[in-house]
């Protein structure tokens, strides 16, 4: 109910158009609605209120902090030298399109095995399956460099945006396909999560830049982008079927709305969003301050590949999983929101801090008097998804998101005026 609370208050008070922070509180109540659909609200006690007040207090810092991200009149690319942005572009395309190519191949036959049910999700994704699957068609240092390759979909995402405020449709819809690697990506390992974290971001994107979009290119993107949007919601459909269908037991002992017996497909979606809700505050309860992590694996997936490198990968992910089980137990392999996972890198106050730095970084990005500058429009992609799977665990913790920022930094640093 606090998070419901605290979102009304946010989207009845706030009367800006085209906002970050109202799309971003809206996902927030669609998250807190659906825990009350699949009895996923936490139990009422003095301790569990605190920790829900937390991580509210936390989430309306991080959301509040894009309120200036709205309104947008004037595009203005002078912060950037544009020779060097085409020579940037230039080296993307090519990459892009030869990681694509290689990340297509391996997911046509990967879904097309998963079709005829040759293999189970379960397996495939947490028994190891993946990696003898990709063996039949790859060699495992291809698997590599798409996975250094990948991330400059988040890239391709900017300029997609970048053209279509510039009216060059044709570039625009190259980027938009080579800003699927982020999906493509995640889905060689048959994961759900890249698919929504691309669809809020580009949503959020494409509202945010709404006012500066010709009306006849909005029509016209808006068809393309409907078409993909159905294809990757039949993918989404398509892989939680088979992993549900395989084994789904009702998780939470509240009373639920929807039945998960009668009704498993509607009431997984319901869960994925809201599991959070109930989980979070559990295993903030539970955590010591001998817990933490100090961002080695909820904060940085970078800092687990460096890790794996110096001591091998079997004996990182061994230590890893034997210390997540330790303190987490049952609770492992669920969602707990990225505040509650915050909490078991830097503690509570740790976390608060984290917070408070993120929203520091987010406002510097700001656009300024309704003014979008190209800045503002390449850190977005790699800024956003830490906020909009605020009920997952922690975005930062995957590797491909790392080097995305970093690309981000570096291409920046080349291309500013």
């Amino acid at each position: 109910m606090i998070y419901i609370l605290t979102s009304l208050y946010y989207l009845l008070t706030d009367k800006r158009k085209y906002s970050i922070s109202k799309v971003l509180f809206l996902v927030l109540l669609f998250s807190s609605i659906s825990a009350y659909l699949v009895g996923r609200q936490p139990s009422f006690s003095i301790d569990v209120t605190f920790y829900v007040l937390f991580n509210s207090v936390l989430l309306f810092i991080l959301f509040y902090s894009f309120k200036n991200y709205s309104n947008i009149t004037v595009f203005n690319d002078t912060d950037v030298i544009e020779s060097r942005l085409n020579n940037i572009e230039r080296i993307t395309i090519i990459i892009g399109i030869l990681t694509f190519a290689v990340n297509a191949y391996i997911f046509y036959n990967v879904y097309s095995l998963l079709l005829v049910q040759s293999f189970s999700v379960q397996e495939y994704k947490n028994e190891g399956g993946a990696a003898d699957i990709f063996s039949q068609y790859v060699p495992s240092y291809v698997i590599s460099l798409s996975n250094l390759f990948s991330p400059i979909g988040y890239f391709s995402l900017t300029l997609h945006f970048y053209y279509l405020i510039k009216r060059r449709i044709g570039k625009s819809i190259l980027h938009l396909i080579l800003s699927f690697l982020i999906i493509l990506s995640s889905l060689l390992a048959l994961s759900r999560s890249t698919l929504i974290l691309y669809v809020l971001v580009y949503f959020i994107m494409f509202f945010f830049i709404y006012p500066l979009i010709n009306k006849n290119t909005r029509k016209k993107i808006i068809l393309i982008i409907s078409g993909f949007i159905f294809l990757i919601t039949s993918i989404f459909i398509t892989i939680s079927e088979t992993r549900f269908s395989e084994r789904y037991t009702k998780n939470s002992l509240n009373e639920a709305i929807i039945d998960h017996e009668k009704q498993p497909m509607l009431y997984s979606i319901f869960d994925y969003f809201s599991q959070w809700v109930e989980n979070g505050p559990i295993i903030m309860e539970n955590h010591e301050p001998q817990d933490n992590f100090w961002g080695l694996y909820n904060s940085s997936g970078l800092a687990v590949q460096i890790q794996k490198i110096i001591y091998g990968s079997h004996k990182v992910n061994a230590d890893r999983n034997a210390r997540i089980f330790k303190m987490l137990g049952y609770q492992a392999s669920s969602f707990h929101g990225n505040i509650a996972r915050l909490v078991y890198d830097f503690g509570f106050f740790g976390t608060f801090l984290f917070i408070l730095l993120y929203a520091f970084i987010i406002k510097k990005n700001r656009p300024r008097n309704g003014i979008l500058k190209f800045r503002t429009l390449l850190f977005l992609p790699v800024i956003l998804p830490f906020c909009v799977l605020f009920f997952t665990g922690n975005a930062l913790s995957s590797l491909q998101l790392n080097i995305a920022i970093i690309f981000s930094i570096i291409i920046f640093l080349y291309i500013k005026d």
